[in-house]
């Protein structure tokens, strides 16, 4: 309270300083007075609020009570100037006296303030209603102006005039000969009748109306879709407030008249807060600080000048206003309480200060509050009247008009010198005088408002001279000018146009037939009508163009006929077609010349040259114009002979393919070449070509359909000579440069685009997707076989290639195939005079070749489920240790097994016999070797009395020496237990235990033998058949200890395996027995591993040899289809390869969103349209395909297509070409007078947007009723 106490203190002193001050004389100059928001408004009790209006405080200093419900009506000034008494005893303010208890009063300073307070809202919320009703008047001046201030240039845009740039006059108008007169009048009528479905931005749009700038700029963009009646009704407010924004009336305020802050409260509201008085919510969140000029800071604190003494603005200038009008309402009416307040005061005192400008002034001149604010009888609420303050006021004001001497001035200096002085044209004039009040009260008479302005009026440079006059009821009436234009008189059609009245088209009261009665269509044209004489006798009349030197040209039948027909007459429906027209045919029509080959031509060029019109204009030329007219005639009749190539522009030559007659709507196929020189139009091209027009007029074509029945060969430019397809072939008899087609894409090149779906890639064979040739004739000794190149293929995929991709994918299919291969079929071994090579060269050098010994030689012919544990079993050791058995047929010499040609010793000569099956045996080895002495089995010879080792004359020792001469009998427990290595005569090395064939330890056994070193008799069984078969066929697996260079199998010798001798080297022996193991292997493995390719770091490559090791050539990447399929298994072909886009089986390589060959050049035409597509997709993605890939160039009435128009949406898009685009390609032609004639006279359809389809029945009945 003492904080409180210190302020209301602090306030006093500062009024009671003010008082002394303006005693003292030093009152604030009125001139000088601030904006409603500024900090000056902190004045003392008697406060200067207009220039010359001291207002009274409305209390006295002394303290009075003041009565609930009481009204405080400030006093009137004496007439004699400023009272100068001050005295504390002057009367107070009349207010009946009541006996009750006294409330708390008011000290003086507050008291006034409260009154200044009601000043500063009032001034508020006035100054918004100032800003709302210019808004207003703005908007209504662009409403007339739009729909009444029409220039024909104006309408250029409904199809009246154009290409109008051909006939713009020197100041920018069209000429008035240009116009069917006809369709303005009748589209201006239409306008005014329903103006409901109008708006601004329609009138705009379709008629081309240009506002004034500086209206359009001050336009709200919400307004520009309000229907023009609504803008023109007495609901203009309701809408207009409930479309636009309070931030759009604050625009029009000068600036300074509100705080930014109020400005930024202010701006998002609608207006129909403030139209509807709901001022509660209007000023919710606005601060009366805003309203008195305190200062506040960006985060919304008030700025005070001394913290330590607020003044009493800053000490209420928190209040918000809508809180404020909240609690008013609830209590009592707030605009009445401002009335009693401040009803008497002049509205320009309340806005003593404001700048506002010209109409600001006009519209609070004169006005006291209480003129404004008016009591509601229905509601017995007092409201703000806008027509109250609109009264007097005109559209003139708010467009900154100056009206003197009874004439509108856009620019007025009122210098005494007219010519400075700038009147507005008769339009803006007329509706500068519009009352603004009259609007708002929807009181408007437009035949009143524009009554006396003509068509003449809107034209520029036209100049009324001399009224015309009629006599109406014995009364001279004016009906007309005698008009100029640029001080030239005007033509007999601007004459009769220039003086139709505005009033009577707005009104749609006009008599079109009356007004041009006198006019023909020869008029209009600018054609000169001369008599005929006979003698002195006038016998009929002609037409004539006129040029400017004067000389007379005559008119073509055609013209002459549409001439002479009576505008009247037209306009009235009285026009004979027959009559006029006769046998002209549409080539007459359009100029052309019909030439003794019976062809047309038109004239071009200086000195004109002949030049045929073109397979379409020649088709349409010999019809007659009555047959057109009289609906005797259909475009698609007329070019029934021909295709759309000829429309296309290309060159139609021979039949090519005769239509079948055992096909419905076949057709004949024609030669089509384009362009200088000649080049042959070919695939999806040719068959568009080939389409009978009539057929694509009538809708009956089917472009999607035509083109996918096309071959997929020719989808992909191949070219096809007898039954093979070549990517490039040039039928020069020399085929070393012909290239044939090959891959999947040449297999399903006789197929038709929509028949190639999954079936058809299922019923591929394995060989030919491979790109495999198979050959049914034994030409080279090898039988039918499987060719790769020049050679046959090998490795196991040729063993399975003649299964379809969907028996790939069947595990019983790939079993019983694997049933029926040997050995030599799934490796690729070769037999040749009775011996197994891998690999055999055929060219008679065979010094590289390999051949299969030991098991591998044995097995070779073997069929793959035979290759068991029995089959095993039956290999005689010789044959196992590669043994070569010579029968000498001779009873003297012994027959031997050979090792190298050179006859077997020791025990393993003596084990050749027995099989491998044997071995195990311990009965049958024990038998069979029990005689046998142990020195044989070890290699020994007795010599010089001791035991020396053949290989090195080694000395036995030990228990050697003591056993060696036993036999194998007398060692039998320890044979079982004796490793096969000792058998197989291999040597072996203690420290390391590796075995050596050769007592030097430089060779190393492989293959079987090797394996079964170690395995002692007893286990060998077992041991062979978990072995590798990788093993068992002699190879060596290599672990190269290194993550780039995978562990892999190589040949003996260092050969590196490739394809699915790898697949097959990770069996075990006990897999070859079981045929279904083996094809879910082959199944599982990767085409790219099935191929012998080496991926490395993600992609493949072809394989090369290093040093010993088959590693990645980065230099040759496999792609096209293998590569795409390389990481698919075997089995998964089958649906992977529908999956692979037509790009990547033609070798492309995608570069971001761009094909590209191999030599990076960009891929273009029907290849680059389908290259994304799958097998799978490639019929459906047709239809999506656009002309703008599908043609390279396009000509003709392909040209006016939009590239991107798909194939699915052709027909209907040629069905919807328009006149104007055929006409720009050169497809269809007229001369210059008749694009003319076209252009001046079909409106509502202009000829130029019209379909293909109905272009010479609209087009040509226009040009039988106009010029």
């Amino acid at each position: 309270m003492e904080q409180n106490e210190n302020f209301e203190h602090a306030n006093d002193q500062q009024t009671s300083e003010t008082v002394a001050s303006e005693q003292a004389g030093n009152a604030p100059d009125a001139e000088n007075t601030p904006p409603v928001s500024s900090p000056a408004m902190q004045q003392p009790a008697e406060d200067t609020v207009g220039n010359d209006m001291p207002v009274h405080s409305m209390v006295h200093e002394k303290e009075m009570p003041v009565q609930k419900g009481a009204s405080v009506v400030p006093q009137e000034p004496p007439s004699e100037g400023p009272r100068q008494d001050k005295s504390p005893e002057a009367p107070k303010a009349h207010a009946p006296e009541k006996k009750k208890k006294k409330k708390k009063e008011l000290k003086p300073r507050r008291k006034h303030y409260i009154a200044r307070f009601f000043a500063a809202i009032f001034r508020f919320l006035l100054t918004l209603l100032l800003g709302m009703t210019i808004a207003y008047g703005l908007i209504f001046y662009a409403v007339y102006y739009a729909i009444s201030g029409f220039t024909l240039s104006d309408l250029q845009a409904m199809g009246i005039a154009q290409g109008v740039d051909e006939y713009l006059t020197d100041q920018g108008e069209v000429d008035l000969t240009t116009v069917s007169l006809l369709e303005l009048i009748a589209d201006l009528n239409a306008v005014r009748a329903d103006l409901g479905s109008h708006t601004l931005q329609t009138l705009i749009t379709r008629y081309g109306v240009v506002l004034p700038e500086e209206t359009m700029a001050k336009l709200p963009t919400d307004l520009f879709a309000i229907p023009l009646n609504t803008l023109l009704s007495s609901e203009v407010g309701t809408v207009v407030a409930e479309n636009l924004k309070m931030g759009y009336i604050l625009s029009f305020l000068p600036e300074g008249t509100l705080s930014k802050e109020a400005i930024h409260t202010l701006a998002p509201r609608p207006i129909s807060l403030l139209t509807e008085g709901k001022y509660s919510e209007l000023l919710t969140g606005v601060k009366l600080g805003y309203l008195t000029g305190v200062k506040f800071n960006d985060a919304g604190e008030i700025v005070y000048e001394n913290p330590y003494a607020p003044t009493t603005q800053e000490a209420l200038a928190n209040l918000d206003l809508g809180t404020f009008f909240t609690a008013i309402t609830q209590n009592g009416d707030i605009l009445g309480a401002l009335t009693t307040c401040l009803g008497d005061s002049r509205l320009k005192d309340v806005f003593s200060g404001i700048s506002g400008g010209a109409l600001f002034d006009k519209m609070l001149a004169g006005r006291l509050v209480k003129d404004v604010i008016i009591l509601n009888e229905e509601t017995g609420q007092y409201e703000l009247s806008f027509t109250a303050l609109a009264s007097g006021v005109y559209l003139g004001d708010a467009l900154g008009y100056t009206l003197a001497d009874g004439e509108w001035y856009s620019t007025y200096t009122d210098d005494g010198y007219a010519g400075d002085d700038v009147k507005a044209s008769s339009m803006n004039a007329a509706l500068a005088g519009i009352s603004l009040s009259d609007v708002l009260d929807g009181e408007l008479d437009i035949a009143a408002t524009f009554d006396g302005l003509f068509f003449g009026d809107l034209q520029d440079g036209y100049v009324r001279g001399a009224a015309i006059t009629e006599t109406v009821e014995g009364q001279p009436v004016t009906v007309g000018y005698v008009w100029t234009k640029n001080g030239a008189a005007l033509s007999k059609v601007e004459a009769e146009l220039a003086n139709i009245k505005l009033a009577d088209v707005l009104n749609g009261t006009l008599d079109v037939a009356v007004s041009v009665g006198s006019l023909y269509f020869g008029d209009v044209q600018g054609y000169t009508r001369r008599d005929v004489m006979d003698g002195d006798v006038v016998v009929g009349h002609k037409w004539v163009k006129v040029a400017d030197d004067l000389t007379e040209t005559e008119l073509t039948a055609m013209e002459s006929a549409l001439a002479d027909i009576s505008l009247s007459d037209a306009f009235k429906g009285n026009v004979d077609i027959e009559n006029v027209f006769g046998d002209l045919t549409l080539g007459e029509v359009q100029g052309f010349t019909l030439e003794s080959d019976g062809k047309w031509y038109k004239s071009e060029g200086t000195p004109p040259v002949l030049t045929y019109v073109g397979a379409v204009q020649n088709s349409l030329a010999n019809t007659k114009l009555l047959d057109v007219l009289n609906g005797n005639f259909t475009v698609s009749a007329a070019v029934s002979d021909l295709r759309l190539g000829d429309a296309m522009g290309y060159v139609r030559g021979e039949v090519i393919t005769p239509a079948d007659p055992l096909v419905p709507d076949s057709y004949d196929m024609f030669a089509f070449t384009k362009g200088t020189p000649a080049v042959a139009v070919t695939g999806a091209v040719l068959e568009v070509a080939n389409m009978p027009l009539d057929r694509v007029l009538e809708g009956k074509a089917d472009f999607a359909d035509t083109i996918k029945s096309m071959p997929l060969g020719e989808v992909l430019e191949y070219t096809k000579h007898g039954d093979t397809w070549y990517v490039t072939y040039t039928d020069d008899g020399d085929d070393s440069n012909d290239v044939r087609a090959t891959g999947i894409l040449s297999l399903l090149a006789d197929n038709a685009v929509r028949d190639i779906n999954a079936a058809t890639v299922d019923a591929l064979v394995l060989g030919d997707v491979l790109g495999y040739e198979y050959k049914d004739t034994d030409t080279d000794g090898e039988g039918d076989t499987w060719y790769q190149g020049a050679v046959p293929a090998d490795g196991l995929l040729v063993a399975f290639a003649d299964l379809t991709v969907a028996q790939l994918s069947d595990p019983n299919m790939m079993a019983t195939k694997v049933r029926t291969l040997t050995l030599a079929e799934a490796m690729g071994y070769e037999q040749h005079g009775g011996v197994w090579y891998s690999p055999y060269s055929d060219d008679g050098d065979n010094s590289n070749d390999v051949k299969l010994t030991g098991v591998l030689a044995v097995l070779a012919g073997k069929h793959l489920n035979e290759i068991n544990s029995a089959t095993i079993d039956g290999i005689k050791l010789g044959d196992a240790l590669g043994y070569t058995y010579e029968d000498t047929d001779e009873d003297d010499v012994a027959d031997t097994w050979y090792q190298n040609g050179v006859p077997a010793t020791g025990m393993t000569a003596t084990m050749a016999d027995l099989t491998i099956g044997q071995l195990r045996e311990s009965e049958t080895v024990t038998a069979h070797f029990g005689s046998v002495h142990l020195y044989d089995v070890l290699g020994y010879r007795f010599e010089d009395g001791s035991w020396l080792r053949n290989s090195d004359d080694h000395k036995a020792s030990g228990i050697i020496a003591h056993l060696i001469g036993l036999t194998i009998n007398e060692v039998e427990g320890e044979i079982d237990n004796m490793p096969l290595g000792y058998a197989f005569n291999f040597y072996r090395d203690e420290n390391t235990g590796i075995w050596y064939t050769d007592a030097e330890h430089t060779e190393v056994p492989t293959g079987v033998t090797a394996a079964l070193a170690d395995i002692h008799l007893s286990s060998a069984r077992t041991e062979f058949e978990d072995m590798k078969i990788g093993t068992l066929l002699g190879f060596v697996y290599v672990d190269t200890n290194d993550d780039d260079a995978p562990d892999t199998w190589q040949k003996k010798g260092g050969g590196a395996l490739t394809g699915l001798d790898l697949v097959f080297a990770d069996m075990l022996v006990s897999d070859l027995g079981n045929t279904d193991n083996i094809a879910m292997a082959m199944q599982s493995a990767k085409l790219g591993d099935s191929m012998g390719f080496k991926k490395h770091e993600g992609k493949w490559y072809k394989a090369k040899t290093v040093g010993d090791t088959l590693v990645a050539d980065t230099t040759k990447p496999v792609t096209g289809l293998f590569g795409a399929l390389a990481d698919s298994s075997i089995g998964s072909i089958e649906a992977d390869v529908q999956n692979v886009q037509i790009g990547v089986m033609l070798d492309y390589h995608k570069d971001g969103s761009v094909w590209r060959d191999s030599e990076g050049n960009e891929i273009t035409g029907m290849i680059k349209a389908i290259a994304d597509s799958t097998l799978q997709t490639v019929a459906t993605d047709f239809e999506q395909i656009e002309i703008g890939q599908l043609f390279d160039s396009r000509t003709g009435i392909m040209a006016a297509l939009p590239a991107t128009t798909k194939i699915s949406e052709l027909d209907s898009a040629v069905q919807a070409l328009k006149v104007g685009q055929l006409y720009e390609q050169g497809i269809i032609h007229l001369d210059d007078e008749v694009v003319t004639k076209l252009d001046n006279s079909v409106t509502t359809k202009n000829w130029r947007t019209m379909t293909i389809i109905s272009f010479l029945e609209m087009a040509l009945v226009a040009l039988s009723q106009t010029p």
